[in-house]
């Protein structure tokens, strides 16, 4: 069976992306059985973001060098057989360790599918084909927190994790055939004084630093609040993890028809002018969050967060894929090492300072960073409307 490029992509999107949320929906029943805190659970947010962040700068040159197409292909494996590790994990500290090896698994996938639409794929039709490989990532996203959340007291967190593992393992299988290197393509050589000179070449673009910057804010501040969700809901609604997956999940969804409207979206406001709306949107929605009585409208809202943020996030992705031709490995690498940067330290420098101020005043904070973030980027990534909009 062979299957386009970006529905391949797509594919191993959803492989990979199924783990990001899952535990979400599932921190106080994780709790409760290994008789730990809840800030201490949330910490396997962090467990799986930072080591996918800190591994980048390693991969991005391993998929220059040896094909990205192996690379994602390699991931997928590692990434059901860590999965599986979760799911028996017998304590806390071997499920914290098997989580980190889901993150730097993971790390080896969507960021080389983005720099494989950057290769492939014209500069003009760019942004949309990261849209279309974005939809089955925000799918995985929605099956993984609704769905970790709908069936935990049927299966349990373990069973929600072997699920998780057999799930990736399938796509694994169905993608391999479909995953081909591109034909003609110039490897670099894998060499740490390469590896060094790619990295100089993507920081010396004028947008580089800038875009980096805000995107480490960004994965900071719109996923800081994610893993509290559950506590928060059961806390001020008494809601169980049924709903509190399907508040998590609700940001999926709102990604996801995003993802079916981007090319109208683009037309019609531009990228500037999406970053700008899509951080404002995302911004009310959090802080109406923070006042919310009731699961159903929180569930709105964080569908209102999942587009809003997309709005934002999918221009900026646009612009990481080319800042350069001849490491665009590398230069998304850097960009996935930002995103996830911010998402570890996020929900630990979240919980700390809700402890200390109060969670209602720090989903505030969150939100007017998240304001911020709009206008930022029009004034230092969009100058001069630098991302091409396709027509039609």
């Amino acid at each position: 069976m062979r299957l386009n490029l970006i529905l391949t992509l797509s594919l191993a999107g959803l492989g990979s992306n199924i783990a990001l949320r899952l535990v979400d929906p599932l921190v106080p029943t994780i709790a409760a059985d290994f008789g730990v805190s809840v800030t201490t659970v949330a910490t396997l947010t962090t467990a799986y973001a930072l080591p996918y962040a800190m591994s980048q700068p390693v991969l991005g040159p391993v998929g220059d060098a040896i094909g990205k197409a192996l690379l994602i292909r390699t991931g997928l494996v590692v990434l059901s057989g860590a999965l599986l590790l979760c799911a028996i994990a017998p304590s806390f500290p071997l499920l914290m360790a098997a989580r980190i090896l889901c993150g730097i698994a993971a790390g080896a996938i969507i960021p080389a599918a983005f720099a494989i639409i950057g290769d492939r794929v014209p500069l003009e039709d760019r942004q949309v084909a990261i849209s279309r490989l974005l939809l089955l990532v925000f799918v995985a996203q929605i099956v993984g927190a609704g769905g970790a959340g709908a069936l935990s007291t049927q299966f349990g967190w373990r069973g929600i994790l072997l699920c998780a593992a057999a799930v990736t393992a399938t796509v694994a299988l169905v993608t391999f055939p479909n995953l081909a290197p591109r034909a003609g393509a110039v490897r670099k050589k894998l060499s740490v004084s390469g590896a060094l000179e790619g990295y100089r070449e993507v920081l010396s673009n004028p947008r580089a630093k800038p875009l980096y910057l805000l995107v480490m804010l960004e994965g900071a501040g719109i996923f800081a609040t994610h893993p509290y969700v559950a506590s928060i809901l059961s806390t001020r609604e008494d809601a169980s993890a049924f709903e509190a997956g399907m508040v998590i999940g609700a940001f999926g969804v709102g990604a996801l028809v995003y993802t079916l409207l981007v090319r109208r979206i683009l037309n019609l406001l531009g990228p500037r002018r999406m970053a700008i709306a899509g951080s404002l949107g995302a911004a009310v929605a959090l802080a109406a969050f923070a006042f919310g009585s009731d699961w159903r409208i929180d569930a709105v809202m964080f569908f209102i967060f999942g587009f809003s943020f997309l709005m934002l996030h999918n221009p900026l992705q646009a612009v990481a894929t080319d800042l350069s031709a001849s490491a665009r490995g590398s230069a998304v690498a850097l960009f996935a090492l930002s995103v996830f940067l911010g998402q570890a330290v996020g929900p630990p420098i979240f919980g700390m300072a809700s402890a200390w101020a109060g969670t209602l005043p720090m989903i505030l904070v969150e939100a007017a960073i998240i304001a911020s973030l709009g206008v930022l980027a029009a004034r230092f990534v969009f100058r001069g409307e630098t991302v091409e909009i396709p027509k039609g």
